[in-house]
């Protein structure tokens, strides 16, 4: 999660990994995840993308999630990024895309419908890809 100011002033950030990133960068931030190789792979809600900085802060590259709403993020022991994606259609549809960290879409397949879909792990022991969510 990205945590309040902690210039005093409202002009940085920090995120639950203690790096912290000037807050114009973070307008719509919700959840973030850090690679094997120290990558911090931010999900940005409101502008349906993914920003990556490095452990300094730096912005590295920002992608689009393809007008979807990034709803989680976890990355995997081989540096892809797994992002849980949900649209603002009705009845929602909810899918999971598998990026490389520079952004490419390398594989996605849709989830099954009729739940809300909440979060996304993924066991870098096994790679294997959990998703959680409750029932309507």
């Amino acid at each position: 999660p990205i945590l309040p100011s902690t210039d005093g002033k409202g002009t940085q950030c920090t995120t639950g990994d203690g790096i912290t990133i000037p807050r114009y960068m973070l307008t719509g931030a919700d959840k973030d995840a850090v690679s094997s190789s120290n990558e911090i792979f931010v999900s940005d809600f409101i502008n349906k993308r993914i920003q990556v900085f490095n452990m300094k802060g730096d912005l590295l590259c920002i992608f689009h999630t393809e007008n979807m709403f990034p709803m989680d993020i976890s990355t995997d022991s081989k540096g892809s990024v797994w992002v849980l994606l949900g649209s603002d259609s009705r009845p929602s549809v909810y899918s999971v895309h598998q990026y490389s960290g520079g952004g490419h879409c390398l594989s996605k397949f849709k989830l099954p419908g009729g739940e809300i879909k909440t979060a996304i792990a993924v066991d870098r022991q096994s790679d294997n890809i959990v998703v959680a969510w409750w029932h309507t």
